[in-house]
């Protein structure tokens, strides 16, 4: 490591928000301080005055109640511990390598954690001397190595530029402020008085107004300090941005910030739709093997497609300025479409660590399987609870793979014929959707009966194989529902893999 001075470029409005900032909480904590002294005064005042004992106790209980509202609230409380699984970098030298390469470039020192999330973030958190560099296993895998370092080096720059530590010591001095202000604010005069009796109710009434009259000056400050940190956590999230982009390169920096914010809800999608529903069913799947079947999925494309719908109208927030400015600020053309990603391999041991995201009660409880097991040990099994429900059973009965184009080339015919409730309300996309899924379920049940093997991947359509090919029944039957040549392959489509006219449904 080098001695000179670490290669970030602060803009001038940091330091000077940095002080404002810290000038507007000292003020608060000076007015803070100002009206607990008075409220003291005020207690030992009434305390030695010659006024009758149950008068003078009485007229003590609202200063005294108010200096111990006040430091109640603003009592420091016990700050969270970093978010994430702690990881043992010796045993990730390919990240490890790379996040040293990345501080080396920077000129900063190594954090002294690193800790996988389980969302599309990243954070870089100082607390005393202990620095915690966070980065999201959804992240890690679904970025190329390029944008990595381009997060990596972001993060690291709020590290080298001080950013983590101000705003470690801001929020402490800050949290007390909000407290204080809010729950000053909180309570109703109105309601007071039509809950409590007369003379009750006039004691918490003057006592409410006093609180809110001590929270005009207390608001004030909190909302200017909102507006400063405001601009300040702009100002550093673009400077830390040009730190990526000088050490990345200005095309890593700015496809990173798109795919981040593109695929921000992926990985939730993934555990909703995948992990979850398997987990209820009793088995405990690895996580970060399964992501990476999701983002190569149909269903992780249309879910990047609408995402990226709106993001040029979303707005900033207080710590992030908008995508769009952190966009303009890079010194890059800007791609109509982000370029095709590289999955990145930084991690050999990720499902090793993502097991720490189920709860311990999970892990104990759920029987641990690889995906390709589920093929035997679930999917068949679930497949045929589904057939046995009532709708499913009306629908397919005396269907079978050779009637299937027939159905297709006429959903709402068939609909009418098997629901007779059709024939007065009319047939629905829902209803329509749901024949098709039916008879998807049926081809693959009527699949396996002969022979073939369950096929499924995370975000993929429920398939089956059969002699060295692949069935995925649900989009070809959707061809079948518009194209008439797709309906006179389908018998074609059958012999190549070696399934014979049978009926969809068992027992039927």
């Amino acid at each position: 490591m080098t001695s000179a001075s670490p290669v970030l470029l602060h803009p001038g409005t940091i330091q000077r928000d940095s002080r404002l900032a810290l000038g507007i909480l000292l003020c608060y904590w000076v007015f803070f301080m100002l009206v607990s002294a008075a409220l003291l005064w005020v207690i030992i005042a009434l305390a030695g005055s010659g006024l009758p004992a149950l008068l003078r106790w009485g007229a003590l209980l609202m200063p005294a109640g108010l200096l111990l509202h006040l430091w109640w609230t603003s009592f420091p409380r016990r700050r969270p511990a970093p978010f994430g699984t702690p990881v043992a970098l010796d045993s990730e030298p390919d990240l490890k390598a790379l996040i040293e390469s990345v501080a080396h470039a920077l000129n900063v020192p190594m954090p002294t954690e690193v800790r996988l999330l389980p969302d599309m973030n990243a954070y870089m958190s100082v607390q005393g001397g202990r620095s915690t560099l966070g980065l999201g296993l959804p992240l890690l895998l679904s970025l190329p190595g390029a944008e990595v370092k381009a997060v990596i080096a972001h993060e690291l720059a709020h590290l080298g530029g001080g950013d983590a530590a101000r705003a470690w010591r801001l929020a402490g001095l800050a949290s007390g402020m909000f407290r204080t202000a809010l729950s000053l604010r909180q309570g109703s005069p109105e309601r007071a008085v039509e809950l409590l009796p007369q003379g009750l109710s006039t004691a918490v009434v003057l006592y409410l107004l006093l609180g809110n009259l001590l929270a005009l000056p207390m608001t004030a400050l909190a909302r200017a300090y909102l507006r400063v940190s405001e601009r300040l956590n702009h100002a550093q999230e673009h400077a830390a941005d040009q730190a990526a982009e000088r050490v990345a390169g200005a095309a890593a920096a700015h496809s990173a910030l798109r795919r981040i914010a593109v695929e921000a809800h992926l990985f939730d999608a993934y555990v909703a739709q995948e992990v979850v529903p398997l987990a209820q069913a009793g088995f405990r799947v690895p996580l970060a093997e399964g992501f990476q079947m999701f983002l190569r999925s149909e269903q992780a494309e249309r879910l990047r497609g609408w995402t990226a719908q709106d993001l040029p109208e979303r707005e900033g927030t207080l710590s992030h300025p908008s995508l769009r400015a952190r966009l303009d600020r890079l010194e890059v053309p800007r791609p109509e479409h982000l370029p095709p990603a590289e999955l990145s391999s930084l991690l050999r041991q990720a499902d090793r660590w993502s097991e720490a995201f189920y709860v311990p009660a999970s892990v104990r409880a759920l029987r641990p399987v690889r995906w390709d097991d589920l093929n035997t040990a679930h999917w068949p099994l679930h497949w045929h609870a589904l057939s046995q429900s009532e709708a499913v059973r009306a629908a397919l009965r005396g269907v079978t793979l050779l009637d299937v184009p027939a159905i297709c080339a006429d959903l709402n015919a068939h609909l009418r014929a098997r629901f007779t409730q059709l024939q007065y309300e009319g047939v629905g996309g829902d209803e329509r959707h749901a024949l098709v899924a039916w008879l998807a379920l049926g081809v693959l049940l009527a699949a396996l009966r002969q022979g073939a093997r369950a096929h499924v991947q995370p975000g993929h359509p429920w398939a089956a194989q059969a002699h060295g090919q692949t069935l995925t029944p649900e989009p070809l039957l959707w061809q079948m529902v518009t194209q008439p040549a797709a309906r006179a392959a389908w018998p074609d489509q059958m012999a190549a893999l070696g399934l014979q006219d049978s009926l969809l449904l068992d027992g039927e």
